[in-house]
């Protein structure tokens, strides 16, 4: 099975229970820290409802007035801004944004500084996303480096760096549910038939209002279904499901008014958010009291992220330049053969040594045509023979299916399953539980999109427990690259480093993570 389970130190899912009262303490972060005294102007930093990961940092302040937050790091002059806020609806305010000169590592020391009506306030120095930040006073919150231990290591990141993470609270931690509430147990159903709980994250829009009802729902491992919008003591709206959204007309709902969302998922699961005042609450909470598992005995919504990096158009860089980086990381790509290229351009050496090592062996026809072009007998035709030229030659099962220039219609996808187990298209989103195995999302990996970009989406389909499918084709040793088609391999080091570094993501290729998702594909 070609799969590469990302390993974390120590994960400990738990409840943080941020402390903000007016009273000294001292934060215990795995260094000795001088007690700490909470000020008038505390803005009340905390993380609900936050993401966090080492490319995306999040933090929350129960302070309305708070205007800005930057994030200091320690023993550097790193500093980054989160220029963004998003009012929670229950009494918090987000503040977010992405370090955009390297990541910034779990355990990492950072202090905030925020900026109010009320003036500034500075916490003490903390451990990112494992310890809890501490407004100081009287000295805009330096810390006594004497109190320090001499014998704690320099928490600076650098991008170069070993990247394996000692993590010791879980960065995904789902923020969609309630607080206070106790959240279904999440692990699939790999160990002794325990369940994975669905519980989606919930987003009004901007086009919402009294006469219109429009919501995302999204992650939790699996694609909802079914939405209605109840309101409390009067009519419930189904929603239907367009673009990406769930939306329906309503015969006027008042800003205010107390409202529930439910859902139904794919596997039969169902989840609901608390009562919230409909227009005001913007991103609503799971209640987690509410949530009821799969009715399925054997599909479950994905406890976990996925990631699958795919290559295609057998260039023979990605065995030269790309396979020995992803040895380096221990994962295992897709690769969508043309077949006429290994045989006309002599490239079948590098196929066959990159099915050798490991990576899974996939078809992208064989003469990379347009198949929607194509007659019922040329489409069997390519979709039949490349994939036993492959078998023959290359490797086995040869099941997985690209087609070529992502182009693709009804009757090609009938002829697709005559032959392939799944089909990635050039679609882009996330992949779930639900999902079609035969009409794949991914991203391309073009050489204009940047690291971080591509790492932010990776933390993204940890945080929605989805799988990202990434696309990926010719490489290059140059510093930089003009080609859509080329990527350079320094940069796609950074995307494996930062696959690595992020907890709850396994890499899988396109076969296995088919197979995870095959029992509730349309």
């Amino acid at each position: 099975m070609f799969i590469k389970r990302i390993t974390i130190a120590a994960v400990v899912v738990a409840t943080f229970i941020l402390v903000v009262a007016c009273s000294s303490r001292t934060e215990d972060t795995g260094q000795s820290v001088a007690a700490v005294t909470t000020c008038p102007n505390d803005p009340g930093f905390g993380t609900s409802g936050c993401y966090q990961g080492d490319w995306w940092i999040e933090f929350s302040v129960t302070d309305h007035s708070v205007t800005s937050i930057k994030v200091e790091v320690q023993n550097t002059t790193r500093v980054v801004d989160l220029p963004d806020s998003w009012d929670l609806g229950d009494g918090h305010v987000k503040f977010y944004g992405g370090p955009n000169d390297g990541p910034v590592s779990s355990g990492t020391m950072i202090r905030l500084t925020s900026t109010s009506k009320n003036g500034t306030a500075t916490t003490n120095w903390f451990a990112y996303m494992t310890g809890s930040p501490v407004v100081t006073c009287g000295d805009g919150g330096s810390s006594d480096s004497g109190a320090m231990d001499a014998g704690v290591k320099d928490a600076t990141v650098d991008a170069t760096v070993d990247v394996t993470v000692d993590a010791t609270a879980d960065a995904t931690a789902d923020s969609g549910v309630e607080a206070g509430k106790d959240a279904a147990k999440e692990g699939g159903t790999s160990d002794g038939g325990a369940t994975t709980s669905w519980s989606p994250y919930w987003q009004q829009t901007q086009y919402a209002g009294s006469w219109w009802a429009e919501f995302t729902v999204q992650g939790g491992g699996s694609l909802p279904v079914s939405v209605s919008l109840e309101v409390v003591g009067g009519t419930t709206y189904p929603l239907a499901y367009s673009y990406g959204k769930w939306t329906s007309g309503l015969n006027y709902v008042a800003s205010g008014a107390n409202v529930i969302l439910h859902a139904k998922d794919a596997t039969g699961a169902t989840a609901q958010t608390a009562t919230f005042q409909y227009l005001v609450n913007q991103a609503p909470l799971t209640d987690a009291s509410k949530i009821t598992p799969s009715t399925s005995s054997t599909c479950q919504p994905l406890a976990r992220g996925m990631l699958s990096l795919t290559m295609d158009d057998s260039y023979p860089s990605q065995w030269t330049l790309a396979a020995p980086v992803m040895a380096k990381y221990g994962m295992k790509a897709t690769i969508y053969n043309i077949t006429h290229t290994l045989y006309d351009y002599g490239w079948l050496g590098s196929a066959q040594s990159l099915a050798n090592a490991g990576h899974e062996v996939g078809s992208h026809t064989v003469d990379h045509f347009d198949m929607t072009g194509l007659t019922v007998a040329n489409m069997d035709y390519e979709l039949g023979t490349s994939q036993t030229y492959l078998k023959a030659n290359v490797g086995s099962p040869a099941d997985s299916f690209a087609t070529p220039m992502g182009s693709y219609n009804a009757t090609v996808l009938t002829e697709i399953k005559k032959y392939y187990a799944s089909h990635r298209t050039v679609n882009a989103g996330l992949n779930y539980m639900g999902s079609s195995v035969y009409e794949l999302n991914s991203d391309g990996a073009y050489g204009s999109i940047t690291p971080a970009t591509i790492c932010a989406g990776l933390q993204d389909a940890a945080k929605y427990r989805g799988w990202r499918i990434l696309m990926f084709h010719d490489f290059t040793t140059a510093s930089t690259s003009n080609n859509d088609l080329l990527y350079t391999v320094a940069d796609f080091e950074s995307i494996l480093k930062c696959a690595q570094q992020t907890a709850g993501l396994d890499v899988v290729t396109v076969h296995d993570g088919a197979n995870a998702i095959r029992c509730a594909s349309p």
